[in-house]
Parts: structure tokens; C-alpha cells; sequence
């Protein structure tokens, strides 16, 4: 496994997000990569009523529609400027078409391991109650679980800790299969890739434990502030007759984690900034708004909930935020570490040479099954079903 060398990585674009290069540059740059490759893609602006501009991207070879197991074949992105949306939607779309390569680039690689946790000579594992911390759901809990993936070979694959400790053997594919794109991220640097990614696991964590266990916690935000980008979203969409609602969700981890939510619409976004936490929430609102899908958590029925017991003024929330992308970087493992929890990366920039990251933190939950009624012989079949997925997939 080769080693992400961390650099100083100061900021050059802050507008509505924290990025390495503007993102004129960043198109410039990434769309030429593509184009010597023979890569050829093309944008869609969706329409939405909402009048916050919101991109699709896809490939325009017919025969090369760069989709996988992981991957639809297209990407959405949003911002609060064109040239931001665009870069959003192209980000995702690398890190979803580098993601899709890992069965076929590692399966048969001498990195991988494919036994069973038993049989993994070294400590350098991460237990089997991690690989069931996912969910709060009973059958994730059970001894008779753990046994379970004691004894089922799967293909391990060594990540990189980002904390100063020996590096982990990771169960790729399972983590893939509960996981998705959670964790995924492509960026100008290793440094941007991975500050996105530990938001993304980061904000599905404290949004499930808010839903299931928190709501108590959750208080509604006073918009205090006269940020720019902030401030031109909210009159763009109180024109529309909205007024979203915007919550505190930082809860456990207490990394500004924003909720937004507009009638059934909802959007989530986690930052180290307050501000862009919100500004993202909102555009991921909008982008829900506009496709009518979620993306932050697994589908299931809209949910109203009752309003929050306390008020904050935005400006009161603790900031993160840095001037350095790598000191933010760290800010959040220390964080993350202080509460028990080890930050594990690895470079997938398989195909396209873009710096894509996947970002493992063992422990946090990514699953909602509230909704679903699961028992152990559902999760048995679960894990069948997960390993013919993928054979059928590989072959």
C-alpha cells in the first residue's frame, strides 16, 4: 500500500465551500485529464423551480458509460454558483467511475486478502462488533453475528491511519456493500479529497444517531449572519415563497452538522464551518427538491418532524475552520479519536489520476433500518446475498 503524504494545503477558494484551487481551475484542469484519456463527458443543467443552479454529469460514449456495482454512470452536483455546481457534479462523477474500479483493479492484487477474520494473521484488523457497528438495528448487535463474520471469508484490504497509528486490514467489499459512496471523495488534492470525505462519514453518522436517538438535541437555527452566499440562497428562495427550516444536528460528534428542510424536502451538510455547513444543507435541499431522491440517507418515507425545543444564532455555533486544509484535516481526527474512533484511508485513484480517497471511521453508523424489520436470518441471507452481488458482479 502506498502512503498519502499529507502537505500543508493552504485554501485558494472559500466562497460557499473550502477547496485547494477556484473552481474555474479545477474545471479546467480535471476536464483535461479526462480529454487525454479520451474521456468525453457532458453537464445537464436540471431545471428547478428553486432557481439555485444544480448539475447532472455523464459520459456521452454510448458504449462507455463508466457504470459499476457502485455506480449509476451519472453524477449530480450543486453549489451556489454555476462553476461550483459543475465542479460538484464532476468531483463525484471521478470518485464514482475510480470507486467502481476496485473489484476489478484489487480483487486479484497481491494486497488483497481474502480469507476469513480468523484466519487474518495480524493484529492490524479492525474487529468484527466494527464491522456490525453500522446500524443500531438488533441483528447488528448479536454474538451470533460476530461469529458470523469470524468465520465467512472476505476480501481485506489494508488502509492507511490517518491518526499516527498502524495501518488496518479492512473488510473492503462489506464496508462497500453497507456503505456506498459514503466516505468516497475526489479532490485538486489528496488533502481536499480527504477533508470532504470525513465530513460526508462525519454527517451520515450525526444525522442517523440525531433521527433515531437525538432529536432532543436538535435546535433550530437563527440565521445571524450577513454572509454573502448564504444570504443571496435565502432570497433566491424566499422569492419561491420558502422559508426553510435550518437545525443543529452536531450531535455526537460535534462538527457543525446542519439539517435543512423545506416541507417533505430535506438536505443535510456537515463543514467546519457553521456557514458552509448550512450553505450545503440548503443546496442539498434544492438538489432533492429537484430530483426528488435522497442522497444522504437510504430511501424511505418523508418524515415531518415537530420543531425544535431551543433556538442558536449561527454565528454562536463553534467553528473548525482554518485557513490550511490539512490543519482542519486534523482538527477532525483529533476530534473523532478523543471520543474512541480511529480514521482510516486509501488512495482509489485507480483510473482517472485524480486524488480519490475512500475514508473508513470504524464504529460510526451509515444505516438507517428503522424502517425495516430485520431479524438474524435477514441478516444471514444479507451477507449471502452481498457475497453472490458481488460474484455475479466480478465474473
Amino acid at each position: 500500500m502506498q502512503q498519502i503524504m499529507l502537505e500543508a494545503c493552504p485554501k485558494k477558494y472559500t466562497y460557499d465551500q473550502d477547496k485547494a484551487e477556484l473552481p474555474e481551475k479545477t474545471l479546467e484542469n480535471v476536464l483535461g485529464i479526462l480529454k487525454d484519456r479520451h474521456i468525453e463527458v457532458e453537464f445537464r443543467e436540471v431545471q428547478s423551480l428553486l432557481g439555485i443552479p444544480f448539475y447532472k454529469l455523464m459520459s456521452t460514449d454510448p458504449e462507455r458509460n463508466y457504470s459499476s456495482y457502485l455506480f449509476s454512470g451519472s453524477s449530480s452536483g450543486k453549489g451556489s454558483t454555476r462553476f461550483q455546481s459543475k465542479c460538484s457534479a464532476l468531483m463525484e462523477w471521478v470518485e464514482r467511475v475510480n470507486a467502481g474500479q476496485i473489484p476489478t483493479r484489487l480483487l486479484n492484487s497481491e494486497e488483497m486478502v481474502h480469507c476469513s477474520y480468523n484466519e487474518l494473521c495480524t493484529n492490524s484488523r479492525i474487529a468484527p462488533k466494527e464491522m456490525l457497528s453500522y446500524s443500531f438495528h438488533p441483528s447488528f448487535k448479536s454474538n451470533a453475528s460476530e461469529e458470523i463474520l469470524r468465520h465467512k471469508k472476505m476480501h481485506y484490504l489494508k488502509f492507511q491511519c490517518l491518526s499516527g497509528q498502524e495501518g488496518a486490514y479492512l473488510p473492503i467489499f462489506w464496508h462497500l456493500y453497507f456503505n456506498c459512496s459514503n466516505g468516497l471523495a475526489a479532490g485538486n488534492t489528496y488533502e481536499e479529497a480527504i477533508l470532504q470525505a470525513l465530513c460526508e462519514v462525519v454527517e451520515r453518522n450525526n444525522v442517523i444517531e440525531t433521527r433515531l436517538r437525538n432529536l432532543k438535541y436538535r435546535r433550530e437555527i437563527v440565521l445571524d449572519t450577513d454572509y454573502k452566499p448564504l444570504r443571496d440562497m435565502s432570497e433566491v428562495l424566499h422569492k419561491q415563497g420558502i422559508t426553510p427550516i435550518i437545525e443543529d444536528w452536531s450531535c455526537p460528534i460535534p462538527i457543525p452538522t446542519m439539517h435543512c428542510r423545506f416541507g417533505p424536502r430535506a438536505g443535510y451538510g456537515t463543514s467546519t464551518s457553521p456557514i458552509k455547513s448550512a450553505i450545503r444543507a440548503i443546496t442539498e435541499m434544492v438538489q432533492d427538491y429537484a430530483i426528488n431522491e435522497k442522497h444522504c440517507l437510504p430511501p424511505q418515507e418523508n418524515i415531518i418532524y415537530p420543531p425544535a425545543d431551543k433556538k442558536i444564532e449561527l454565528s454562536k455555533i463553534k467553528s473548525l475552520e482554518r485557513q490550511d486544509i490539512l490543519s482542519e484535516i486534523k482538527e477532525i481526527v483529533s476530534t473523532l479519536n478523543s471520543m474512541g474512533y480511529q480514521t482510516y484511508v486509501r488512495d482509489i485513484s485507480l483510473q482517472i489520476p485524480v486524488p480519490t480517497v475512500l475514508v473508513v471511521v470504524p464504529g460510526l453508523k451509515c444505516y438507517d433500518f428503522r424502517n425495516q424489520e430485520r431479524h438474524l436470518l435477514d441478516f444471514k441471507s444479507n451477507l449471502v446475498q452481498y457475497y453472490n452481488d458481488y460474484l455475479i458482479y466480478l465474473r
